[in-house]
């Protein structure tokens, strides 16, 4: 699942260059765009799993929201054209992906022992790397075929499958609750 959240993460940087031309936006809109994921990002990680847990909301319930808010982002990013909106759902997009690493790690780390913890979560972190690659890979390859556009708007399929498989098949420990 974690792979798969990059799908929602990686695509902007592959289609700058047709954004922009297509768009007639200036460089410094670009850097405003990443600007506003980074900055919810950073801070949504600070805040968002600490919220989740005082309100009660379980791990498992807070990944499958940020999985599908994230891709919803990505379909509202690719359905406009107005660069304050760009930003807003951008931003969006980055305080979903706030919650993923936080998350996994939350969901992850008490199934295993600590002489099974780093051997497990190592395979847990060469995930992120497999979906930067692979996401980058995806839209390279997407956007000569379908365009910027839906370049963002098709993979956010692949994290609305994961957020699903998750919401059936992930449960959180049972003593974490």
């Amino acid at each position: 699942a974690h792979t798969f959240i990059y799908m929602v993460r990686k695509p902007l940087s592959v289609v700058k260059a047709p954004m922009q031309a297509s768009l007639g936006l200036p460089t410094s809109t670009l850097g405003l765009i990443d600007s506003c994921f980074l900055a919810t990002y950073a801070l949504g990680q600070l805040t968002l799993p600490a919220a989740g847990e005082k309100m009660g909301f379980s791990g498992k319930n807070m990944l499958v929201a940020a999985y599908v808010v994230g891709a919803a982002a990505c379909v509202g990013f690719g359905m406009t054209s107005v660069p304050l909106l760009l930003c807003a759902v951008w931003a969006l997009n980055g305080l979903a992906n706030s919650l993923v690493h936080p998350l996994h790690v939350k969901i992850l780390s008490p199934w295993f022992g600590s002489g099974q913890r780093g051997f497990a979560m190592g395979i847990w972190a060469a995930s992120q790397q497999l979906g930067g690659v692979l996401s980058t890979a995806l839209a390279a390859f997407l956007l000569g075929i379908i365009g910027w556009r839906m370049t963002i708007v098709a993979p956010a399929i692949f994290v609305v499958a994961s957020a699903v498989l998750i919401a059936f098949m992930q449960e959180d420990p049972p003593w974490s609750k």
